[in-house]
């Protein structure tokens, strides 16, 4: 809003408004002073050097100049515009002369211009404000970044803008520490802007937010955020849910979300839309589904489901891939900052007509006229004009019509009359400004990180204290099963389907321990917190036919905690052996299986152990001995014999003869051992493996010494 009282005097020329009030002159020209010289040399040459000296001030650039003059000079400047208003045939300015005599006000007149709408503005006010979050898959913000700025803009081809004056309500958030601005001009074209940030804080969200549901088994109603290591070749069907909701009390528009493909997926694909339109593109290089969707209303909410596949062939982390989202929103900001006052001054011009009637001497016919000339629309708000001097001054008219006013048009009031013996005068007070062009808008972009996709896996191993039992006997052993987890899994539930073979009894629950070894950590189950049972369920003695030992351990997250990588399941039991038989094998594979939370895909391990083998070993031996007379007087030499004639292999056989006192050793055919015994010597012989079949002899020389040796000694005491 503005005032403007009118001036002394006023000429407006084609290429100048001048003003001249009291000892102000005001010009707004479209020329500069080189132009004027050229035109009007003849007439500058007759000023004074005070008086040439303004012209080159206020006619110095092409815009609103003001100069104070001195009082002296004033006359000289009239003189001079005037001779430039009969040379170019313009209507020299009126002076403003008080009133000779009192004049008699008319009734309060009313505007005549029909009523305007205002064209869109060339003066623009726009509040843009860019907020940029990074938030976890969850929602959580990470980080974020958000900036302002108030633009001002003259978008105008010819005219300017000055005098602005700005008030900004709202926007506490921000660092702005003045909220009111003034701009003294602004040229066609220009634009003058004030750069602001905003305080986010933990609990400020995103006006849309957005969750996605990523399920990589849809076998089950509960969502699985695990796969499962499967043969090459078999792919895992997952489905997406993306679900956007603008949970702010306005509109947002031009919606754009991108879900990036990784690159272990394929055949990505929109299955169902809820609005806007989804295809495959190009997002910064990479793949990607870009959803689209015009307009999100207030409380609004979207959906788009996606299928695709994947083949996992290692054990890795798979990623979701990133969500990128952007909107405009347009009524508002994200701070609530808003203009609140908004005025400037471009160039328009107002007149007074005074006719006096032809027939009424004295009386007045008065009307006001407000011509805007600039290329922005006007509100003129009120004019209001005082006739009189100062003590017999009173309001002729004061009208507020808050009319529109668009470029080159005119507003003109209704006539009054006034009744004077000189021609009237007045005090005259204008308020007008341009209508500007408001913007408050927000763009918002989003990027919300992808989720970790376990890849889990299971190994393991089953293995027996003893692999060979022999026929017939009760034998004893132990079977140990370690099952390896790959990958962090979250497992609730495991269960073992074990065998017991036949020939072999149950163990006994309390018999089996149950451990787990996370970091090194060893976490024994209690016996409570695991079951035990047998299919079929023939009863302790009947071990007729094979059975399946069935062990499971429930509430593992609960009780024990997550399984991470390399973590380890262990079990270990006693298994009994009743007379098997001949030649016999048991296998005895165990199935393990681990049931994640949320549920998916079951974490299976077929283990095959080595099988246990019965070997039906029966010992049958053949021992001979012969000593016959040496190559020489008083040696013999005596030949030991030893046959397998069983049906496996002999280790570690020990063969042993006695050579009695009287008699020495003279050699052997193979190396032994000698132990002093009573009466003579104990020879040992050690053979490492005589295989079934096969004979082994040994031959040794001795000597007799003396009268008293006797040969019968060495026949009696043969080996043991």
């Amino acid at each position: 809003m503005r005032w403007k009282i009118i001036p002394d005097k006023r000429w407006n020329f084609d290429f100048a408004d001048v003003e001249l009030s009291g000892d102000t002159l005001v010009v707004n020209s479209l020329i500069n002073y080189k132009d004027l010289e050229k035109k009007y040399k003849d007439l500058i040459k007759d000023l004074n050097d005070e008086n040439q000296d303004t012209l080159k001030n206020t006619f110095a650039k092409k815009r609103i100049r003001e100069e104070k003059i001195n009082f002296l000079n004033k006359d000289e400047l009239v003189e001079f515009f005037n001779r430039i208003s009969v040379r170019e045939g313009v209507e020299i300015g009126a002076p403003v002369a008080a009133a000779a005599t009192v004049g008699v006000p008319a009734e309060m007149a009313t505007p005549t211009t029909a009523e305007q709408e205002a064209i869109e503005s060339k003066y623009l006010v726009k509040i843009v404000e860019t907020v940029d979050f990074k938030q976890k898959h969850d929602g959580e913000i990470i980080e974020s970044t958000v900036n302002g700025q108030i633009a001002v803009i003259n978008d105008a081809e010819k005219s300017r803008i000055w005098d602005i004056d700005i008030e900004l309500a709202g926007g506490e958030s921000t660092d702005l520490k003045e909220k009111k601005f003034h701009i003294p001009d602004l040229e066609p074209q220009e634009e003058w802007t004030k750069d602001y940030k905003i305080e986010i804080t933990p609990e400020d969200k995103p006006p849309v937010v957005i969750t996605e549901k990523v399920d990589t088994f849809p076998e089950t109603e509960e969502e699985s955020n695990t796969f499962v290591l499967k043969e090459e070749g078999k792919a895992q069907e997952v489905n997406f849910i993306l679900i956007m909701e603008n949970t702010s009390d306005s509109t947002v528009g031009t919606v754009e979300l991108a879900k990036i493909i990784p690159g272990d997926f394929k055949d990505f694909k929109v299955s169902d839309s809820s609005k806007g339109k989804a295809s495959k593109d190009d997002v910064e290089g990479v793949d990607a589904i870009v959803w689209k969707v015009e307009e999100l209303e207030a409380g609004e909410t979207a959906e788009l489901k996606l299928k695709a596949k994947v083949e996992p062939s290692e054990i890795k982390t798979l990623t979701s891939g990133e969500l990128k989202v952007k909107y405009m929103l347009e009524a508002g900001t994200y701070s609530g900052l808003k203009p609140e006052f908004v005025d400037g001054l471009s160039e328009e011009i107002f007149y007074v007509d005074r006719d006096e009637r032809d027939d009424q001497p004295d009386m007045w016919d008065c009307q006001f006229i407000f011509e805007n000339r600039s290329e922005f629309p006007m509100t003129l708000q009120k004019f209001q004009f005082i006739s009189g001097d100062e003590n017999t001054e009173f309001e002729v008219v004061a009208v507020e019509p808050n009319a529109v006013v668009n470029p080159q048009t005119e507003y003109v009031s209704e006539p009054w009359d006034l009744e004077s013996e000189d021609e009237p005068s007045f005090s005259e007070i204008v308020e007008y400004t341009v209508i500007p062009r408001t913007e408050e808008r927000l763009s918002m972009s989003s990027t919300m990180q992808a989720l970790d996709l376990a890849i889990l896996a299971v190994e393991g191993i089953k293995d027996f204290s003893k692999n060979v039992l022999r026929s017939y006997r009760a034998e004893a052993l132990d079977a140990t099963i370690i099952a390896t987890i790959k990958g962090d899994a979250p497992i609730d539930i495991i269960k073992l389907e074990d065998t017991i073979p036949k020939d072999f009894r149950n163990p006994e629950k309390s018999e089996l321990e149950i451990a787990f070894d996370i970091k090194g950590q060893k976490k024994p189950v209690p016996i409570d917190d695991f079951s035990v049972s047998y299919e079929p369920d023939l009863g302790p003695d009947d071990i007729s036919r094979e059975r399946k030992m069935i062990i499971e351990v429930k509430d593992v997250l609960e009780n024990t905690g997550a399984m991470i990588d390399n973590s380890t399941i262990n079990v270990k039991y006693p298994l009994n052996a009743v007379r098997p038989a001949k030649d016999a094998r048991y296998d005895a594979p165990v199935l393990f299986q681990g049931y994640t939370k949320p549920v998916g895909g079951i974490l299976e391990a077929y283990i095959e152990p080595e099988p246990i083998t019965v070997v039906h070993e029966r010992r049958r031996t053949r021992i001979g001995k012969s000593v016959r007379p040496g190559a020489e007087k008083d040696e013999y030499s005596i030949l030991l014999l030893y046959k397998n004639k069983g049906d496996s292999p002999k280790t570690n056989i020990k063969i042993s003869d006695f050579v009695p006192v009287h008699f020495k050793i003279l050699d052997s055919s193979m190396e032994y051992e000698s132990t002093g015994k009573d009466g003579g010597t104990l020879l040992t012989w050690t053979v490492e493996e005589i295989a079934p079949g096969q004979e082994v002899e040994i031959t040794y020389n001795i000597h007799g010494e003396g009268a008293d040796y006797s040969l019968k000694h060495i026949e009696a005491r043969a080996f043991k």
